[in-house]
This record gives C-alpha cells, sequence and structure tokens, in this order.
C-alpha cells in the first residue's frame, strides 16, 4: 500500500462542492512567484445560516444515497449538510487567500496562500473553530521540450504458452473455471461457490479511491466492464477534472482484483459490478492535505450513491515530521481521514480499507490512518498457505480495538499490468480489493441485510473468529458460509454437524479446521502420522463447542511435523467420526502453487 496520495477535489455532483467550486477561480490572488506556498484546513464552529435543511435532503443528496441511508437505518444529520455558503464567501473573501474546496463531513475549507501570515486575520472569524497547517509545497517548474512517456501499452498482447502453462498446476479445474493464475485469491475465500451460486456483485456500486487508472479504459481485462457500461465515472482529483491521467497504474491493478473479467486468464471477486474510478494521487508530496482529499472523494462517493468504498490508501508519515502521526493518535478519532471513513461508514457505506504493508517494520508496524476507523474493515494479508504475510501491518487500535478486521491473499496476488498484460504482485493493496468484491457479491445476495449485519457474518465466517488477534483479526472469511450465517438457507443445515475444510488437501505450515454443531457437545480432535512404519498420533484435544455454534481453529506446532501423510479426525459425543486425509508437503518453489 503506497502512501503517497493526494485529492485536489472538484465533486461535480455534490451541492457542496457546487457551492464552493465558484471560489476556485482567482477571488483571492496568490502570488505567483513565490516559490513555496500553503495549505490549511479551516475548521467551523457550525453550519448556521445554511440554505439547505435535513428535511429536504434531495437538495444536496442523490436518490440513491438517500435511498441507502433508508435501507442502512442512517439518520441524515447535520453532517450531510454542505458547508455554509457565507463562512466561504468570508474565507475567500480574505487577501491573498484561495479557497479550493469545502469538506461538508470535516466541516472545513481548505485553502492555499504563499505565506504562512496570510491565514492570520482568518483565525478572528467568530465561525472559526480552529486553523490547520496541512503542508508546505515547492512549485514544480514545468520542464520545457520534455518528450512524453513512451506508451509500452500492447495492443496485441496475449498470454504466452509458457503463462497459460504456469496456471495448470495441480487442480484441474482452474483452467475449466476460467478464473486463470486469480484462481486461488478467488478460492481461498470461497468465492468459487458464491459465484456458482450466480453472484457477481451485480447492481452493487463500487468506488475505488486509489491512484493512478493508466490504460483501464483499453485494458483487455476491462472489456466487459466498458461493453455493459459498469464504469460509471472517473474523476481525476489531481486535476479537478474528468481527463485521464496516466499517473501510474496502481489503481488500476487494484481495480482489476474486484472486476477484470477475461475468461481463462483472470476473473476478479466481482466482475458484474459497477465502478466509479476515484483518482487521486499526485505523488509529488506527502502531506495532511491527502486527508482532506480523500474525505472529499469520499463525500463524492456517498453522493453519488456508492453501495462500497474500497481504499488502499494510508496516512502516517508526512514530509513535515511535526504533521506525522503517533500510534496513540490511531485510535479512530484523531486522524482526520479516519473520521472521514467512519463517517463513510455511518452514512451505510461500506468501507474497506488496506491495513498496510509495515508489519515488518523496524520504525513502525501498525496499521495506518484510515484503517483505524471503527464500523469499517481493514483489511491484513496472508500468503497462499493463509499465513500472515510478515509485511501486513499490525493492528491494535490505540483503544486496543481489534485491526485488523479481516484478511485475503497479499502475495501471488494476479493483478493487470499497464502493457495490457498480467503480472503477479503483492501487498494489503490487494487484498482489500479481493475483500471488497466479494462483500459486492455478498450484498448483492442479501439485499435486506445492513453493512453491519454484513461485517458481523464474514467476522462470524473467518478463520481466526475462535480468537481474533493483531496479525489476523478475525482471519481469512468464508462468504460462502457468512451468506449461510445471514439467511438459515438450505444452501447449509443447521440441523446437521458438518466438518468443513476450505483448503486444499494438502499443507506446508498450517492445518486449520472448522466445525459445525446444532447441539453443545464436546469433540475429539486427533492427527496420526501415517507416513513412517508405525502410526504416530501427534495431536490429541478435547475441545468444546456450542449449540449452533462453530469450533474453529489450527493445530499447533504444524510447522514441525515431519513431511508425508496423516489422517485428522474428528470425534463428536455421540461417537461420530469424521475424517480427512491430508499430506504435509514441501514448500514449492517459485511463485507459483
Amino acid at each position: 500500500m503506497t502512501m503517497k496520495y493526494r485529492i485536489f477535489a472538484f465533486l461535480a455532483l455534490t451541492i457542496g462542492s457546487l457551492a464552493t467550486s465558484s471560489f476556485t477561480t482567482e477571488i483571492a490572488t496568490v502570488n505567483a512567484d513565490d516559490k513555496t506556498y500553503f495549505k490549511y484546513l479551516i475548521h467551523l464552529n457550525d453550519k448556521n445560516g445554511t440554505p439547505f435543511s435535513i428535511d429536504k435532503p434531495e437538495a444536496f443528496l442523490s436518490a440513491k444515497a438517500i435511498e441507502r441511508r433508508k435501507k442502512q437505518g442512517a439518520v441524515i444529520d447535520e453532517t450531510d449538510l454542505p458547508v455554509t455558503p457565507a463562512y466561504i464567501e468570508k474565507i475567500a473573501s480574505v487577501k491573498n487567500v484561495k479557497v479550493l474546496y469545502a469538506s461538508k463531513w470535516l466541516n472545513g475549507v481548505v485553502v492555499q496562500v504563499s505565506h504562512e501570515y496570510d491565514v492570520d486575520p482568518i483565525e478572528d472569524f467568530a465561525f472559526v473553530k480552529k486553523v490547520q497547517l496541512l503542508g508546505k509545497y515547492t512549485k514544480k517548474e514545468v520542464e520545457k521540450d520534455k518528450k512524453p512517456a513512451k506508451d509500452d501499452f500492447n495492443e496485441d498482447a496475449g498470454e504466452s504458452a509458457k503463462e497459460v502453462e504456469s496456471v495448470r498446476i495441480d487442480l484441474t479445474d482452474i483452467m475449466k473455471r476460467g478464473y486463470g493464475r486469480a484462481y486461488y485469491q478467488n478460492r481461498m475465500i470461497n468465492m468459487l461457490k458464491v459465484h456458482d451460486m450466480g453472484y457477481y456483485g451485480e447492481g452493487m456500486t463500487i468506488a475505488v479511491i486509489d491512484g493512478g487508472f493508466k490504460n483501464y479504459y483499453r485494458h483487455r481485462a476491462f472489456d466487459s466492464l466498458r461493453a455493459n457500461n459498469q464504469i460509471i465515472g472517473h474523476r481525476n482529483f489531481v486535476n479537478d477534472d474528468t481527463t485521464i491521467n496516466n499517473n501510474g497504474s496502481h489503481g488500476m491493478s487494484v481495480l482489476s482484483c474486484i472486476g477484470a473479467n477475461s475468461p481463462g486468464i483472470m476473473i476478479g471477486t466481482a466482475p458484474k459490478a459497477s465502478f466509479w474510478l476515484l483518482e487521486s494521487e499526485d505523488a509529488g508530496s506527502e502531506s495532511s492535505a491527502e486527508e482532506t482529499n480523500w474525505a472529499r472523494a469520499a463525500e463524492f462517493a456517498d453522493s453519488v450513491g456508492a453501495d462500497i468504498i474500497t481504499s488502499s490508501l494510508g496516512y502516517r508519515d508526512f514530509d513535515d515530521d511535526n504533521l506525522n502521526y503517533t500510534y496513540k493518535d490511531l485510535n479512530g478519532k484523531k486522524a482526520l481521514s479516519t473520521k472521514a471513513a467512519a463517517l463513510a461508514a455511518k452514512k451505510g457505506i461500506m468501507v474497506l480499507i488496506a491495513a498496510g504493508n509495515e508489519g515488518d517494520g523496524k520504525k513502525w508496524k501498525y496499521i495506518n490512518a484510515p484503517a483505524d476507523a471503527d464500523g469499517i474493515l481493514a483489511v491484513g494479508g496472508v500468503d497462499i498457505d493463509r499465513e500472515h504475510t510478515n509485511f501486513s501491518s499490525l493492528g491494535p487500535a490505540y483503544d486496543n480495538r481489534v485491526k485488523p478486521e479481516l484478511c485475503a491473499q497479499a502475495t501471488n496476488v494476479y493483478v493487470t499490468s499497464p502493457s495490457n498484460n498480467f503480472e503477479m504482485s503483492q501487498g494489503t493493496s490487494f487484498a482489500t480489493p479481493i475483500m471488497a468484491g466479494a462483500v459486492a457479491c455478498l450484498m448483492q445476495a442479501n439485499p435486506t441485510k445492513t453493512t453491519n449485519e454484513i461485517i458481523a457474518a464474514l467476522k462470524q465466517s473467518g478463520d481466526h473468529n475462535h480468537n481474533p488477534d493483531n496479525y489476523y483479526g478475525n482471519g481469512i472469511p468464508d462468504v460462502f458460509i457468512a451468506h449461510s450465517i445471514l439467511n438459515n438457507n438450505p444452501y447449509f443445515d443447521y440441523t446437521k454437524e458438518k466438518l468443513m475444510n476450505p483448503a486444499i488437501n494438502d499443507f506446508t505450515d498450517r492445518i486449520f479446521y472448522r466445525f459445525y454443531s446444532p447441539t453443545a457437545q464436546d469433540v475429539t480432535i486427533m492427527l496420526t502420522y501415517k507416513g513412517g512404519k508405525k502410526e504416530k498420533v501427534v495431536y490429541n484435544k478435547v475441545h468444546t463447542v456450542a449449540a449452533q455454534g462453530y469450533l474453529q481453529g489450527d493445530i499447533p506446532k504444524v510447522s514441525k511435523l515431519k513431511y508425508g501423510e496423516y489422517v485428522l479426525t474428528l470425534t463428536t459425543a455421540n461417537g461420530t467420526v469424521y475424517t480427512r486425509k491430508i499430506e504435509r508437503i514441501e514448500p514449492r518453489k517459485g511463485n507459483y502453487r
């Protein structure tokens, strides 16, 4: 997950944006000769004098945004009101102050000035709560006669025989199902079964707040998205317009984890969902202004009625060390982006945020903002063997809330490349959209359920729900099980016991089990080594499972076991024996499994 993200937002469909956009012209002239400039967030005390009313939300919210609030039981309140226009006008009237935009959720106005003292008069206004420095910037000189970057896009791209062959490694139905190398990242959370049920995210709108979406408009992975008008729109917040900015391809790779639909090569977790692509990365600086920019993008997603926000962005370490966040600040209440993410969740939007890639850092190992927000899903990363990746950032939030909430595959993730091809990559940046697509399918399948109910079911289906921790949170969810939890439907018979084995029958360093029981009982789990001349019991323990509950966990010290064949048995209180034959194999070399 990268951290150089920045939003210069123009959100055309938000009434609050319309109220401020007229002030983005030179009402106040900032000295063009100055080589440096500053950005500030002007925090306001209230929204008094606003011409808008929460009793008439159609004046500042789209019909879909209003409908979502009704469906999710979210109350329309003062935070939904645009910033008071009179306050914006007053700030814009100050000499040498340029209003860039306003944020209704933060109830603030972002301004640009050439000198720090230019904002002094603003602090004296009665409606101003405080003035916060967002960052200091240096103007970049435009390079004359600079040659445009080489376009490495290949119109005739196609996977080579070697690439296709590397897909056919250990399961014959990989190619038959058409997932290609994305098979494993889908299978890990049981998306194959959800897709088989007919759920591909259709009817759900996902806002992808990220960096550059280079070549998304012509990459073959998104042919069906374009043909079916599933890409609703694109907003370039760097340039304040809707033009395409080939400012990197991170956002496009993120999109592919959800929306790619190239049968035989790559299928994402929700290829029939619709998308807003919200580009926010400037990459030229790292400042607190990125957080107000993120808030602005989230407000836009809300205004157009997005059901889901997925964002692989993080904020903590800035160019100005004085603005950096400490671990104590990650309490779900302080960071600007965290406040915005929490508000988005309160508006009924399902919000997914990447946990970060600093778990193995020497100076920092925790999640970043806005992953510390309450009411959202912070997504951590695991490898193809379902083990925590050393780079996936850790929890908890400073106030001891479990973070991350869930995990998905973050190594050997198959994504699009800007050259009209595909590649393997890694990072919680990709675990997050994989999960976002899964959530879209689950929401499609359960249209009457709230986001809170969806989150609870996903957590309950997680393979670490029995013991959430700072590495996995509730672990890797089984989306099919989550669907069953939400419905008590015929796909899962709650009157019968069931030993579930979501993984294939081999392992390297982990044996995970999940058992459902309709009645409270004690069960015995035994692991027997069959690879030698004599059988040897290496694990034997009695566990208690509650009525209509799940017993789930890991066999301890698996990494010390010999390679070879084993038998896992679970014996119930009435003597029923469930058996699984498994094998511990040596780790495969290379990038693919």
